[in-house]
């Protein structure tokens, strides 16, 4: 289906309003004349990467000591860490207390477990609204926090937060 409907914006001067084959021109003519651009640009860009990459080997060499002295630190870093995260699990476990400092402490989060099909059920009789094909998940565990469902296991992940460390 071909429209001639013309758009209020004009691009030109005497303020003549623009058809859609116009604009669509338009937008074809300016594509062209970026993929002309691009193409002229790419021999130049394909060198400066070239050079580039010419570059990083050359400092690669020069530093690799001091980049697998660092790759180490990283690695350290991040399991240094990990151990600290453990250890304030482990710790909420054992004593029940999230936070161990100003800086760590562990973060409660709740996940419903339940059959789809106990869900499902449920919906049916309760809130039909809510089933497509299958249960909407999301407004599904919207309402366990207030109706009490013997078919629905709240369980808690725990996962330790750091701040400023």
């Amino acid at each position: 289906m071909t429209t001639t409907s013309t758009i209020t914006q004009t691009s030109t001067p005497d303020d003549t309003p623009l058809t859609l084959a116009e604009v669509k021109q338009n937008l074809s003519a300016a594509r062209e004349n970026a993929a002309e651009f691009r193409s002229m640009l790419k021999p130049f860009t394909d060198a400066l990467n070239d050079r580039i990459e010419a570059i990083r080997e050359v400092f690669a060499a020069r530093h690799a000591e001091l980049i697998n002295l660092c790759e180490t630190a990283d690695r350290q870093e991040s399991e240094a860490e990990q151990l600290l995260r453990e250890f304030a699990v482990s710790s909420y476990r054992q004593t029940g207390e999230k936070n161990l400092d100003g800086n760590v402490s562990v973060r409660i989060t709740a996940k419903l477990s339940y059959e789809t099909s106990d869900a499902v059920a449920w919906a049916e009789k309760n809130a039909p609204v809510m089933i497509v094909r299958n249960i909407d998940k999301k407004a599904f565990e919207s309402l366990p926090g207030t109706a009490d469902l013997e078919f629905v296991r709240k369980i808690d992940s725990v996962t330790a937060v750091l701040k400023g460390i």
